[in-house]
């Protein structure tokens, strides 16, 4: 596909792209403005338009993909080099992926990869007309994992595994792994926590276990976010759970639990109703683990979380065969839980009880929904069995290569202790050999040293007369620089004072924009509200009943914000398209300069309940600036 075939496509992709749930980010280095050696020779160097998208990619993927359109409009889009093209191919796969798109440049990303293969020494081998360089390498690994991505998201398992191996092998091949860090270590992480997740979905734990270990070695060095080694640590539990080595589980569920940022958040959660099963399943905790259990449905995020919250609660009723307590639990799993495992594991337990219960209609359809999954389960059972061949594969090639490495370390020492045998003979050779050769050369130094006294001379007085005439050379540039510097002096003076004056005019039009939005009625109505009061985080929302904003002020209050800030509401949604009216009220509230229990107290809320929502928006927002100062910058008052 001609890349200027491909401008009216990335503009419709672009418009369509929506947003979705943080992902793991595949974070690499870009290629650095670098000679590259071609198939044929030549010397090629990445074009270093691709190189300034590939270090937005990293930051801004959507401004990313914008400026990838632009570019592939462009005249220069129809000159890039071979390598080039398929180094574009591979921007265009990650940043569809990052912006939640569908790969639909599959064919040139095949393309793609088999281009880097042909330049990357992949066996460990020298061969012709193949380099291995750095960059080369790593875009050789880029383009393997973005293509196991795009089999994954057309669920081939097994291509996406093949390509995941692919990628750690390449990366073995040619790295210490032992020795990585900084961004490679990152992008060995993400890899091996992809082929975790793909032997976790067939039940594969012990694949499971080794690459989820490998994924913490190198989050150790180089975490995602404060939650990689928590999380790690947690799927390794779930692991030996599954095994039924409790004591391993336990272990690293408390690592886990240690090194756990904060609690409000879903993998807390997760670990913690694990915990409790554990507890249920192998220490008698019924009680307590019930309690556990139903906690974290209360404070579950969403429906959809919840749901799965309550299939552990109806499975623990199921056991003590509490069916009336299971019933309450489970149905709602089996009618509104979307996920096919979860619904299976409902519909088994609702067809023994209503089996029990004699409701022999009910019992009929969950038997019916369990039968159409057999297929389903052999075909997972067949996955699974290939994804171990694999896997075997790849560590009989590994421990190849690793023997492979200590041979050659064998040999390497065996060398050194034949040389240090050697090189002590022949130094007493060339000893004497040296001494013999030294009267002969006395007589030709010394003639040589005459020659060379002479030629010494003769230089010095050429490079004196060299000198003066650079010297004045040198006075004349100097007197001329002088004057250009004053010359950009003077401008750049004039140049302060104008920046000086532009700036003082912004500043004054906030200042005017903010006086007049604070001084609206309504804004001022709902300050002296709550500033005239004595708000305590205690007698929230009890005792200030007075000061709730109803919907009649709330209403008038938007509609002032959008008269002041008529952008702001627009900017908002299309730059979070999931978020709330309610959450919007709380973003115009700060505009107010309110503390959070005045908020509190206008929206009859709890602190603690305002404090969560304000902490959960400010992570929505991607911001660690203050809200309060991110929201009036967002307005134009900052």
């Amino acid at each position: 596909m001609k890349l200027k075939h491909l401008i009216l496509f990335l503009a419709v992709v672009v418009a369509g792209c929506s947003s979705r749930h943080p992902v793991e980010t595949l974070v690499i280095d870009c290629v650095e403005c670098k000679a590259f050696p071609s198939e044929s020779g030549n010397i090629v160097s990445p074009n270093k338009q691709l190189q300034a998208i590939d270090s937005l990619l990293w930051q801004q993927p959507d401004s990313a993909l914008m400026v990838l359109v632009d570019f592939a409009s462009s005249p220069k889009a129809d000159s890039l080099s071979t390598f080039d093209g398929h180094y574009f191919q591979i921007l265009l796969s990650e940043l569809l992926y990052k912006n939640d798109c569908e790969q639909t440049n599959r064919e040139e990303l095949l393309k793609a990869v088999d281009y880097f293969d042909s330049i990357v020494v992949t066996d460990g081998r020298d061969a012709m007309n193949r380099v291995s360089t750095d960059n080369t390498v790593f875009l050789d690994a880029r383009a393997h994992y973005i293509n196991g991505v795009g089999y994954y998201e057309q669920d081939s398992v097994v291509d996406a595994c093949t390509e995941y191996l692919k990628t750690v092998e390449i990366m073995e091949i040619h790295y210490k792994t032992e020795n990585l860090a900084g961004k490679k270590a990152q992008f060995m992480g993400l890899t091996f926590n992809r082929l975790y997740s793909l032997f976790s979905d067939q039940y594969m734990s012990e694949p499971a276990i080794i690459c989820a270990q490998q994924a913490l070695a190198f989050f150790r060095i180089v975490p995602l976010s404060a939650y990689s080694i928590p999380i790690t640590l947690y799927k390794i539990g779930i692991q030996y759970a599954v095994k039924n080595e409790i004591d391993s589980a336990e272990y690293y569920y408390a690592q886990a639990l240690t090194m756990m940022p904060d609690t409000a958040n879903v993998y807390y959660r997760d670990l913690r109703s694990s915990w409790a099963l554990n507890d249920y399943v192998y220490h008698q905790k019924g009680d307590a683990a019930l309690q556990t259990l139903k906690r974290m449905a209360i404070e579950a995020e969403d429906d959809d979380e919840r749901l799965t919250r309550y299939l552990t609660i109806g499975d623990l009723y199921y056991r003590e065969s509490l069916y009336d307590s299971a019933l309450r639990y489970l149905q709602p799993v089996f009618d509104y839980k979307s996920d096919l495992d979860i619904k299976i594991e409902a519909a088994e337990h609702l067809s023994k009880i209503y089996g029990s219960l004699g409701e022999h209609a009910k019992e009929d359809a969950s038997i019916r929904f369990m039968a159409q999954y057999k297929s389903i389960g052999a075909e997972t059972k067949s996955g699974a069995s290939k994804l171990s061949t694999l896997y075997q594969d790849y560590a009989n090639r590994k421990q190849q290569r690793q023997a492979e490495a200590e041979q050659k370390s064998a040999q390497q020492k065996a060398v050194k202790r034949t040389l240090f045998i050697l090189i002590p003979i022949v130094l007493i050779v060339l000893l004497i050999l040296a001494l013999a050769l030294r009267k002969r050369q006395r007589n030709r130094l010394k003639t040589a040293e005459n020659e060379a006294k002479q030629q010494l001379e003769a230089t010095r007085q050429q490079l004196d007369e060299q000198l003066q005439q650079h010297q004045a050379e040198a006075s004349k540039k100097l007197d001329e620089a002088e004057k250009r510097f004053e010359q950009q002096k003077a401008q750049t003076e004039a140049l302060k004072l104008e920046m000086v004056k532009q700036k003082e005019a912004a500043m004054e039009k906030k200042s005017d924009k903010g006086e007049a939005f604070f001084s609206e009625p309504v804004c001022l109505k709902i300050r002296d509200s709550v500033l005239l009061r004595s708000i305590t985080t205690r007698d929230l929302p009890v005792e200030h009943k007075e000061v709730v904003l109803d919907e009649a002020a709330g209403l008038q209050f938007c509609s002032v914000v959008n008269q002041h800030f008529g952008e702001l509401e627009s900017q908002l949604r299309e730059r979070y398209p999931r978020i709330k009216s309610q959450d919007l009220l709380l973003c115009y509230l700060l505009l107010l300069d309110l503390e959070e229990k005045q908020m509190a107290a206008l929206l009859n809320l709890t602190y603690g309940a305002v404090k969560k929502k304000t902490a959960r928006l400010q992570e929505y927002l991607k911001t660690d600036e203050n809200l309060t100062d991110f929201m009036k910058r967002q307005a134009g008052l900052r």
